[in-house]
């Protein structure tokens, strides 16, 4: 009787930031993926990674507020960004070897700060995706991860990282790389949690879930306690989160990653190693060991806008040029990005036999 007065409740308004028994499954489940400790006590139920970063921009960040992003990022949350039209946004240099250009992001950082108003945190944000970086494929370095905790914490601003593809890492049975959130070690004198992270199962179960969570140290998850959007009504996706929570409970979530680990990087692999085989030498074809996509460069001066419309119309081949991902639009316009995880192997290798022979009529 009690267990069917529980599950009733799920027709309820749920917890302000997710139900026990959903943070609970939630915390194993990704403490046992990250190869690392994940608290209950940190999680909100969101409905989604951009969804969690919409929250953040409206709860935490003054309205005056600056957000730096780095220079190539994925589109959706430039374009969250540009909803908050009071805000200044500020892009930042970025390697597509080794990431975000520390120097120009501490320059921009310490030139731009000032004291936010009353009740809302932080004066600044800096949005990135550390782990399997889109569109670029690109994982920070350890030292990378520290300069920028140690940045965070010394001009007090907040770190939101999109960690949607961290656990799409194809090194297994080695864990994925380090998350951003947890070189906010917690143990350190000058600890206050500058760090949130972001996620969601959308690329793991499917986007249709429209299930996500976030992580966020003690003083964030107080203010998001408290807020008026969760408070007054409950956690998000309530209904959901229950279903979820089950498929956790079951290790049907676990069954579902590991067999999806398994099938996108055998689809990377074919598309990785048909492209390096047949496009010629000096066209760089990136492997990210993690994500969705292949990063690929070719020559400086390679108009990539011009061959995605020539794929579209000879073949209806999509492909994203990298001005595309460009924050205003002006860079990286010699790059593509290839999705190689939607498809099945044979659709796969038709389309890089069509991409590679493309660029040879196209190059002439």
């Amino acid at each position: 009787e009690n267990e069917l007065s529980n599950d009733a409740l799920i027709f309820q308004y749920g917890p302000v930031t997710g139900s026990d028994q959903w943070k609970m499954e939630m915390a194993k489940f990704l403490s046992q993926a990250y190869g690392g400790a994940v608290l209950q006590d940190n999680l909100i139920l969101t409905c989604g990674a951009h969804h969690g970063f919409h929250l953040v921009l409206s709860t935490l960040l003054d309205l005056n507020g600056v957000v730096f992003i780095d220079e190539i990022t994925y589109t959706n949350s430039l374009g969250i960004c540009r909803q908050f039209s009071t805000m200044q946004i500020v892009p930042v240099a970025f390697d597509l070897s080794t990431g975000v250009d520390f120097d120009d992001l501490q320059c921009k950082v310490k030139s731009r700060k000032f004291t936010p108003c009353e009740g809302k945190p932080f004066w600044g944000v800096y949005f990135t995706m550390s782990v399997f970086h889109n569109p670029t494929g690109v994982t920070y370095s350890p030292d990378l991860c520290m300069k920028l905790i140690e940045l965070a914490r010394q001009e007090d601003m907040l770190i939101v990282s999109d960690d949607a593809s961290n656990l799409l890492s194809y090194n297994f049975p080695e864990k994925p790389p380090k998350r951003l959130f947890a070189y906010d070690n917690y143990e350190n004198d000058n600890y206050l949690g500058h760090v949130v992270s972001t996620s969601s199962f959308s690329k793991l179960l499917g986007q249709g879930i429209r299930l996500g969570w976030m992580e966020c140290p003690p003083r964030i998850m107080e203010i998001f306690n408290n807020s008026a959007i969760l408070y007054g009504t409950g956690s998000f996706n309530h209904f959901t989160s229950h279903l979820i929570t089950t498929f956790l409970r079951e290790g049907l979530c676990q069954k579902q990653y590991e067999s999806i680990l398994v099938k996108y990087r055998e689809r990377l692999n074919l598309v990785e190693d048909y492209l390096k085989n047949h496009l010629p030498k000096e066209i760089k074809v990136k492997h990210p060991r993690g994500g969705l996509f292949l990063w690929i460069e070719f020559p400086l001066g390679f108009p990539a806008e011009a061959f995605e419309k020539y794929l579209i119309e000879k073949h209806q081949m999509f492909v994203l040029n990298g001005s595309y991902f460009s924050v205003n639009g002006d860079k990286f316009q010699n790059c593509i990005r290839f999705v190689c995880t939607y498809y099945d192997l044979p659709t796969l290798k038709v389309a890089s036999e069509i991409f590679c022979e493309s660029y040879k009529q196209f190059s002439h």
